[in-house]
Formats: structure tokens, C-alpha cells, sequence
């Protein structure tokens, strides 16, 4: 079993050939660009690294970066969400960059689903807008 952290490092220490080998695979017809898609492995690994020690996510906004694809940028304008600024992102940019990496449109819909399940079940403690969810967070996690 790998982390995350090992799993970036190894795919951004990988021939470009290969690289655009693993970027161009899956399920679905969507061609990652290899600069995005090395983003996304280190943004899931500081989402990984934040939860570990039990850190907070609600309520935080992170000093990261979230690369969006002309494609991702379309989405978000289409369903009205704001785009990650230069200098941060919320945890709703970071999951949007775990389900990039989603090879398999079932695993997705599952992982959107139970995460659905959860903020339902903990509505009376959070306001999932403080995690940068909007209403339209459904929907835009399973346009991918």
C-alpha cells in the first residue's frame, strides 16, 4: 500500500510518455492534461495529510492551488461556482480534485453519494457552504 505523497512523487518522477499513458486511461473519455493531473495527486495528498491528524476542514480555506482544465473552469461557470483563487482553495475545490482522479464513473457516484449521506446526516452541525459547497455541488461532482 502506498500514500498519497508516495503516489505523487512516483507519478511526477515518471517518463513523460508514460505519464501521458496513465493522464489518457480510464473509464471515461476525458483526456487529463499532465500538469493538472499531477496537481490533483498533491492536492489529494495535502487533503490526506490535513485529515490524518483529525485537523479540521469546516470552516477553513487552504493555501493551495487547485488546477482546473478549460473543461473544469466551463463546469464551474456553468452551475455558478466560484473558481479557486491564485492563493487558496476551500475543501469543496480539494474534493473536486480527488473526484479528477476517479478513473471509474460508479466509484465516483458512490463516493458523491456517501458524502451526500454524510453532510445529511450532520446538517444541524455544519453549513456545508462553509466548505465551499453549493447547491449545485451534486450535480457539477457528477458532470465529470
Amino acid at each position: 500500500i502506498l500514500s498519497f505523497g508516495t503516489i505523487s512523487k512516483m507519478f511526477s518522477n515518471l517518463k513523460s510518455n508514460i505519464r501521458k499513458e496513465i493522464c489518457n486511461s480510464g473509464e471515461y473519455s476525458r483526456k487529463y492534461i499532465e500538469k493538472i493531473y499531477k496537481n490533483n495527486l498533491q492536492m489529494v495528498s495535502n487533503l490526506r495529510s490535513i485529515c490524518a491528524p483529525h485537523c479540521r476542514l469546516y470552516g477553513n480555506h487552504f493555501p493551495y492551488n487547485v488546477s482546473l482544465s478549460d473543461c473544469d473552469v466551463a463546469l464551474f461557470f456553468e452551475y455558478g461556482v466560484p473558481l479557486p483563487s491564485d492563493s487558496t482553495s476551500t475543501p469543496f475545490h480539494l474534493i473536486f480534485a480527488l473526484c479528477n482522479l476517479m478513473n471509474s464513473e460508479y466509484e465516483r457516484k458512490r463516493f458523491v453519494k456517501k458524502l451526500k449521506h454524510l453532510f445529511f446526516k450532520y446538517s444541524s452541525s455544519i453549513d456545508i457552504h462553509e466548505l465551499g459547497f453549493d447547491k449545485k455541488w451534486i450535480k457539477l461532482l457528477n458532470k465529470r
